[in-house]
């Protein structure tokens, strides 16, 4: 990281303390100054201290400040930010919250974070050689337990109070089944605009919950509408204000956008994953040779042919490269699979097991001339799961895949806005024209579609003005679900003992995970305050804990 300048008043706050008896006296934290205080005037600057403190921490300044402010929940890059732009108010409050606080609510807000941030157990509080070299003060799993139940209620609220600010929202959902559960989790997140000064807004984006369906014998339409309704009521959101539904261009979710009657906007990478596919199906011989590849890939992953080409391709390369085998649930991996193989065909060539199964001078040639295009696409699917990501600048990226290559025109069946696959064409393309400053062009049919827009803008006007960013916000709402799902996935996979946590405790550590930055220490104070409701503790049926 590069080093910033700390501003002279944060040596005082955080570096020394003021002497008890001596005015304009101060006591370095570090060295205790040999029981000889420093003298600095902070009317005159803060000269002496910086000059002490550099002497005394050395390179171990930038360091131990960060540090102190991570101890109050500040990343690094949080604070390179704010002392760019010289408003360190935020700073100061949170030392001043972090100071504040006892020494028992300080070791539980350290707990909730190694646990919720690095997906760990409840039990870890338990391990003797994690006690021995935390410093924080012991405390019981039963007890965090508590406290992240009763976080989690806190957090809630104070996500309903700034969706409900903001007033529209959209909701962005997708499902995919946990890694050795076989549970089928449904992530949903609310994506609104933060209200600002006027073209200053921010977009932003919450975990609004991470649970199975409720009727998980059915996980059609009406379970999920069931599972939406009852999320938005939890948080005392109204349908109303729902401005769209996005998720995965199947039936189910246009299902659900029929009987709420909002539209919906399709998963951009799911529609380019569909796109890829045809194409690789209107390629000829392409489709073949990729499942020949699989078939090389698949044994040359076996125990001893793969530690053979171990061995060769560190010969030849210089480090070891290992097969790499497609997944079947993402396109992205066929792409990662060819380029393997065209690293390591030579090597597999001197493999005698893998003779029968190498590929013929036609495949290898029809593989070898579209792997630029694989990589173009690659790119493209990368690009589309961008935080943010305008759908007019989606619509921009599919028309230049389209133009950009005479064999990519077979995949305006999927990536063309008039495609069937499109469930709400109109108001994908009344939210296209508008950010091309188009508004004027708009039909009556697009305008009623996206009358929930708040914007102060003249229906006849041709052009936005540059400093409304407004609708670059609104537009952002609209980000393609499966950068979503990413961020929800790997957390669920990634707490080793989530069957043996009752729901209760595991969904609240995801939600308290992904909403890290509605929670500080002050929060955990009063959550440490609370009781857990007696209809909670009767449903969480934890099997480390009990009731």
């Amino acid at each position: 990281m590069s080093k910033f300048t700390i501003p002279g008043k944060f040596y005082s706050q955080f570096f020394f303390d003021r002497h008890p008896q001596k005015q304009d006296y101060w006591v370095c934290k570090r060295c205790k100054l040999q029981n000889k205080p420093l003298k600095q005037n902070l009317e005159s600057g803060y000269s002496n201290l910086v000059k002490h403190a550099k002497i005394c921490y050395g390179d171990d300044l930038e360091e131990e400040f960060a540090q102190r402010l991570a101890d109050a929940g500040m990343t690094r890059e949080d604070l390179e930010k704010i002392v760019k732009t010289g408003k360190t108010e935020k700073i100061t409050t949170m030392m001043q919250n972090w100071a504040s606080c006892s020494d028992a609510q300080r070791a539980a807000y350290g707990w909730l974070r190694i646990i919720v941030n690095d997906n760990l157990p409840l039990t870890i509080v338990d391990s003797e050689d994690m006690r021995m070299f935390s410093k924080h003060d012991s405390i019981t799993p039963k007890t965090i337990r508590k406290y992240i139940i009763n976080l989690s209620i806190l957090v809630r609220q104070r996500i309903s109070t700034e969706v409900r600010k903001a007033g529209n929202y959209a909701l962005v959902h997708d499902g995919w089944t946990c890694d050795g559960t076989s549970i089928h989790y449904i992530a949903i997140f609310a994506s609104y605009i933060e209200p600002g000064e006027p073209g200053k807004e921010q977009y932003k984006e919450v975990l609004l919950g991470i649970s199975p369906p409720i009727t998980q014998s059915n996980l059609g339409a009406d379970s999920h509408i069931e599972l939406l309704q009852d999320t938005i009521n939890k948080f005392g959101l109204l349908k109303e204000d729902l401005i769209c539904l996005v998720g995965d261009n199947c039936n189910c979710n246009k299902a659900i956008s029929d009987r709420w009657g909002v539209p919906m906007v399709g998963c951009a990478s799911h529609r380019l994953a569909l796109a890829v596919d045809h194409w690789i199906e209107s390629t000829p011989g392409l489709a073949d040779a990729i499942a020949a590849t699989a078939k090389l890939m698949s044994k040359a992953s076996g125990v001893r042919i793969s530690a053979r080409l171990r061995n060769l391709t560190e010969e030849a390369h210089g480090k070891t490269l290992a097969p790499k085998k497609k997944n079947e649930t993402r396109w992205t991996s066929t792409y990662t699979m060819l380029e393997r193989w065209f690293r390591i065909k030579d090597q597999s060539a001197k493999v005698e097991d893998l003779e029968e199964y190498q590929l013929s001078f036609s495949q290898s040639k029809i593989i070898e001339s579209s792997l630029d295009k694989m990589k173009k696409l690659d790119l493209l699917t990368t690009k589309i799961q961008e935080t943010g990501l305008p759908l007019s600048r989606a619509r921009e990226m599919f028309n230049y895949t389209l133009n950009h290559d005479p064999s990519f025109q077979c995949m305006d069946k999927y990536l063309g806005p008039m495609a069937d696959i499109v469930k709400s064409k109109v108001f994908e393309s009344a939210i296209v024209k508008i950010s091309n400053g188009n508004m004027n062009l708009l039909t009556q049919e697009e305008k009623a579609t996206v009358s929930k827009l708040k914007r102060n803008a003249d229906d006849n006007n041709t052009g936005r003005e540059e400093e409304d960013g407004t609708f670059e916000a609104f537009e952002a709402m609209l980000s393609d679900p499966k950068r979503f799902k990413s961020n929800a996935h790997d957390p669920v996979n990634g707490i080793d003992d989530r069957r043996s946590m009752s729901p209760l405790v595991f969904e609240a550590i995801l939600f308290l995970k992904k909403n890290v930055s509605f929670w500080d220490i002050q929060l955990v104070a009063t959550a440490m305050r609370m009781t857990i409701p007696k209809e909670q503790e009767e449903i969480d049926d934890d099997m480390h804990y009990g009731n």
